[in-house]
């Protein structure tokens, strides 16, 4: 299928059997999906799920930014109902995402142009108002920028809902491994891709910090969720909140997470296994050994011969995956993927939060020389026309980038630095090691 029939003729056609709501069933979108799996080849239907993927990828990242959001909501939307359907989900986890369509696009949300700013933040609104509080609370204030936040939250809700489906834990039932699962082991691949020096997709910052952010919601989530079913069953003293939530010290020996020969704090593992072999064995011995865990997930291992039914466990078949402990599932899966997000803040979310303190900083320069510029024209002699004129030129200049660099800063307030992502990154920084 060419990328041309798929975005021209396939996408709209889809666009309008779907509905634009996270609670419908989509049970138009399913029945198309259905008949996909039932009548085209492996191949075939890998390619179309692949080229469909791909092009509401580049629509959704490159459509023009518009107020509302309109265009990227309904492809979040049918991307959405895409992942409702299990087997299409599970084979987009399998070989369609982070391998040859980058699944963070799909997160991110692009700023408005500086057009599209001047539409919700009127000329000299907040002169010299370098204050995050107060920036968010006079935002507040503004018709435009309340409307604005609303149409932000929407699209985030339907990010969110689309990472919950993509980790969700109960489809393991029927076809295992669950999409939890292959979520976490494609995730765990994408980290150590880009913590190596030449990572094949170099994303930006930007969007690595909202796919963090919408990832930990999602781990909020599924981990509070987890552990009320733990206190139900087993008494609330055996629960642990996302709030008190830790990586066991335990993680790190243990051979349960993959760290891709990272370098330590005293080392690479291999010099610390060394150094410290007394420590680490005494400290495996206390859990469950490496061994027995390989031995445990051998013995749990799905035969995919005995299963080759349906489209989907054709596929496969010939796919011919060999995962890792295809039953995990629980909170040490749940503490694997809190472990992968500190990886992924080191990764790109605070090198964001860097740049994001140089606008500021650079906000507060311009300010000052403005306010140098109005001293100097105070001070400025009556006899000196051409200085005159240099210092009211300057001024203009500083006053424009001042007026730009507000609008920036009127967008970070409300998306990037926002009262909900202040408490959430608290929140990742009280997570330790224990």
């Amino acid at each position: 299928a060419s990328s041309y029939i798929i975005q021209q003729c396939f996408i709209p056609m889809l666009l309008r059997l779907n509905h634009e709501s996270l609670h419908s069933e989509h049970t138009e979108i399913s029945l198309c999906l259905d008949y996909l799996w039932a009548f085209l080849q492996s191949n075939d239907l890998l390619n179309i799920l692949i080229q469909l993927f791909h092009s509401l990828n580049i629509l959704y990242f490159f459509e023009p930014i518009q107020l509302t959001f309109d265009q990227q909501r309904q492809y979040l939307y049918l991307l959405y109902s895409i992942l409702k359907h299990e087997d299409t989900r599970k084979l987009s986890l399998e070989s369609i995402f982070f391998l040859k369509v980058k699944l963070p696009l799909f997160i991110d949300i692009k700023p408005p142009d500086s057009d599209l700013l001047k539409q919700i933040i009127p000329d000299g609104w907040a002169k010299k108002k370098l204050n995050m509080n107060d920036l968010e609370r006079d935002l507040s204030c503004l018709s435009t920028c309340r409307k604005l936040k609303d149409d932000l939250k929407s699209l985030e809700n339907i990010q969110i809902e689309i990472l919950k489906l993509l980790l969700t834990p109960s489809d393991v039932l029927q076809h295992p491994p669950s999409s939890k699962f292959l979520f976490i082991t494609k995730f765990r691949l994408f980290l150590k891709e880009n913590l190596s020096d030449s990572p094949l997709h170099n994303f930006q910052p930007g969007i690595i910090r909202n796919f963090f952010h919408r990832l930990l919601h999602v781990l909020e989530y599924y981990w509070n969720q987890y552990h009320e079913i733990k206190s139900f069953d087993e008494g609330h003293e055996s629960s642990l909140p996302f709030d008190a939530a830790y990586v066991p010290s335990q993680k790190f020996i243990d051979n349960n997470f993959d760290y891709f020969n990272l370098q330590r704090l005293g080392g690479v593992q291999s010099h610390l296994e060394k150094e410290y072999s007394a420590d680490v064995k005494r400290a495996r011995s206390l859990g469950t050994s490496f061994l027995s865990r390989a031995f445990s997930d051998q013995s749990s291992r799905h035969d995919d011969m005995s299963d080759l039914v349906n489209g989907r466990d054709r596929y496969r078949h010939q796919l011919g995956y060999n995962l890792k402990s295809p039953n995990a599932t629980g909170s040490e899966s749940l503490t694997e993927l809190l472990d992968g997000l500190i990886l992924l803040y080191h990764v790109g979310v605070h090198k964001h939060y860097l740049k994001v303190a140089e606008v500021i900083d650079s906000l507060r320069e311009y300010n000052e020389s403005l306010t140098d510029i109005d001293n100097k024209l105070m001070n400025c002699r009556d006899d000196c026309p051409e200085i005159r004129d240099e210092l009211l030129r300057s001024k203009k200049i500083f006053e424009q980038q001042t007026e730009d660099l507000t609008r920036k800063i009127a967008w970070i307030t409300m998306h990037v630095f926002s009262h909900v992502n202040h408490l959430i990154i608290f929140l990742l920084f009280r997570t330790k090691c224990t």
